[in-house]
C-alpha cells in the first residue's frame, strides 16, 4: 500500500531489511541509523561523536573553570538511563574526547540508572558523584534525567545538555545544550526520495557538525552568563570542529 516508509531508530534498520525481504516493492528511510548495502533501504546517522564532544569540551571548560560551583577536582560525570551502542560508541568517547581536548587531566565519572524514567535512583546516583567532587553531569536518561537536574541545582553544581534546547528544564543549572537539525534532515531527505531519487538506497551516510546538522544552542541565559573568555575558547572549538578539527570518522556502529 505504500511506497516508502520513514521512521527513525538506531535498531531498525534490521527490522525494516526483514520486511523488505516480505515486500520487495517497499522502500524505507531510517533517520538516526546506519545500514549500509540494503538496497530497499537509505540512513542517516548524525556523528553523535561530534555531540558528545561539543558538550564535553563546554563541561571540560566549565570544570577547570573558576565558576561559583567549579572545584578543583577536574571531574565530569555521566549519568544514563542504561547502556546502548550509540551511547558506548558516539555519545560517551566523544563526550570523553571533549573533555580532555580541554585538559587531559579531567575525569569521568559513569553512573547507570537501569531504566528510562527513575527520577529518584538519578538523583541519588547525580548526588554521589556530586559528593565526590563532580561538579558538572551531563544526563542522557529520558525523563530519569530530571533527577539529574534537581540534584544539581540542589546542591550547586552544573550540567550540560545532550537533547536539544534544554535551558528552560533547569534554569542556571544548564550551561549548554548541543542540537540536532532533526526536521531539517528528514525534510531534506524524504522530499529527495519522493521526487525520485533512487540512488539514496543501499546508501548510509553520516551527517555532523560540517553540514550544520549538529550544533550548539547559544541563546540560553545561562550560556550567555558565562565569561567572555571561557565562551571565546569554546565557540572557537566549535569552528574548528565545523571546519573538521577534530576530524571524528563513522565506519560502522
Amino acid at each position: 500500500e505504500f511506497d516508502l516508509i520513514v521512521t527513525s531508530n538506531p535498531a531498525l534498520p534490521e527490522l525494516c531489511a526483514k520486511v523488505a525481504e516480505s515486500y520487495p516493492s517497499m522502500r524505507f528511510f531510517v533517520a538516526d541509523s546506519y545500514l549500509k548495502g540494503n538496497p530497499a533501504i537509505h540512513t542517516v546517522l548524525y556523528n553523535q561523536l561530534e555531540q558528545g564532544y561539543i558538550v564535553g569540551y563546554l563541561a571540560g571548560l566549565v570544570t577547570t573553570s573558576s565558576l561559583p560551583w567549579a572545584n578543583r577536582a577536574k571531574k565530569a560525570g555521566m549519568i544514563i538511563a542504561q547502556t546502548y551502542p550509540t551511547l558506548d560508541k558516539l555519545i560517551r568517547p566523544g563526550f570523553e574526547a571533549g573533555l580532555k581536548a580541554v585538559d587531559p587531566e579531567i575525569g569521568l565519572e559513569v553512573r547507570v540508572v537501569g531504566n528510562w524514567y527513575d527520577a529518584n535512583r538519578s538523583a541519588e546516583l547525580a548526588a554521589s558523584l556530586i559528593d565526590g567532587g563532580v561538579d558538572v553531569i551531563l544526563p542522557i536518561a529520558g525523563g530519569a534525567g530530571q533527577g539529574v537536574l534537581s540534584a544539581s541545582k540542589e546542591k550547586g553544581t552544573y550540567a550540560v545538555w545532550f537533547e536539544g534546547k534544554g535551558y528552560g528544564l533547569a534554569p542556571g543549572t544548564i550551561l549548554g545544550c548541543a542540537v540536532l537539525d532533526q526536521e531539517r534532515l528528514v525534510r531534506e531527505r524524504v522530499g529527495a526520495l519522493l521526487s525520485g531519487d533512487r540512488t539514496l538506497f543501499g546508501r548510509a551516510d553520516v551527517v555532523g557538525a560540517a553540514d550544520g546538522y549538529i550544533g550548539f544552542d547559544a541563546d540560553g541565559d545561562a550560556y550567555r552568563s558565562l565569561p567572555a573568555d571561557l565562551r571565546s575558547r569554546f565557540e572557537q572549538a566549535l569552528a574548528n570542529l565545523r571546519a573538521g578539527s577534530p576530524s571524528f570518522r563513522i565506519d560502522s556502529l
